[in-house]
C-alpha cells in the first residue's frame, strides 16, 4: 500500500470508531421494554366437552360447560342445546 492508502484506510478506520461512540455513547436514551400485557380472556379454551352414547336409544350426545359462565348445556342426538344447570349458581337444596 501507498502512503496516501495507508492514510486514507487510518481515516476510515478513525471516523468508524468514532461513529461508533458516538452512537453508542450514555448520553443516548436506553432502549425502554415494553411492559407485559395480561392474557386475553377470549373464545380460547372456553368450552369443555364432555361426550356420551345413550346404548338403549343408540343415541349420542354431550355435556358442554362454558368456562366463562359456569352454564352447563346438553346436548342429545339431533335436539336443539337444552340449558340443564349452571356451576356458577347455587341450586336450591330439596
Amino acid at each position: 500500500m501507498t502512503k496516501q492508502g495507508l492514510l486514507f484506510f487510518a481515516a476510515v478506520v478513525t471516523i468508524c470508531i468514532v461513529a461508533v461512540f458516538f452512537f453508542h455513547s450514555p448520553r443516548s436514551q436506553p432502549v425502554q421494554a415494553q411492559p407485559a400485557q395480561a392474557p386475553l380472556r377470549g373464545p380460547i379454551n372456553r368450552f369443555q366437552i364432555v361426550s356420551f352414547t345413550l346404548q338403549q336409544k343408540e343415541t349420542s350426545g354431550a355435556y358442554i360447560l362454558d368456562t366463562q359462565t359456569g352454564d352447563v348445556i346438553q346436548v342429545v342426538g339431533k335436539n336443539a342445546p337444552e340449558s340443564i344447570s349452571s356451576v356458577a349458581r347455587r341450586q336450591p337444596k330439596n
